[in-house]
């Protein structure tokens, strides 16, 4: 039979054995946090492009100095100018930070609309030219 002495030694045999398996699990648990987070990194890393991505405005520079080294013909570049065109719109439309107006919007900003209300001349004997000598 067990005495009184041999089921304390049992019961801190126990308690140090549940303490030291949720110690366990739980650093368990922190080390595959862990692994999976440097998984997660190592595999951002793996996909990352290997040099940077070219703008719009970059590429269709690059597409001309090929035109005139001879690697592209005038057409091709034509055609890739036109693949690019949305990106390129696109980009403007980013640094100007709002949309670019219409032909017919540009053309009333550049070219002002005389307005419908005609202007009374002033009369001859007043106004800042027909004063006499000073």
């Amino acid at each position: 039979m067990a005495t009184i002495s041999d089921l304390g030694t049992l019961k801190l045999l126990v308690a140090n054995t549940t303490t030291d398996m949720l110690v366990a699990g739980i650093s368990l648990a922190v080390l595959l946090l862990l692994a999976v987070q440097v998984l997660r990194l190592a595999e951002r890393w793996r996909r990352q492009p290997s040099r940077p991505s070219l703008t719009a405005q970059e590429e269709l520079a690059e597409y001309r100095r090929w035109v005139d080294e001879g690697l592209v013909s005038r057409e091709e570049f034509e055609r890739l100018k036109r693949k690019l065109e949305p990106a390129l719109r696109a980009e403007l439309d980013a640094h100007s930070g709002k949309a670019l107006a219409s032909p017919e919007e540009l053309g009333k900003q550049l070219v002002p609309v005389p307005s419908t209300e005609a202007q009374e001349p002033a009369p001859e004997g007043e106004g800042p030219q027909s004063k006499g000598p000073v």
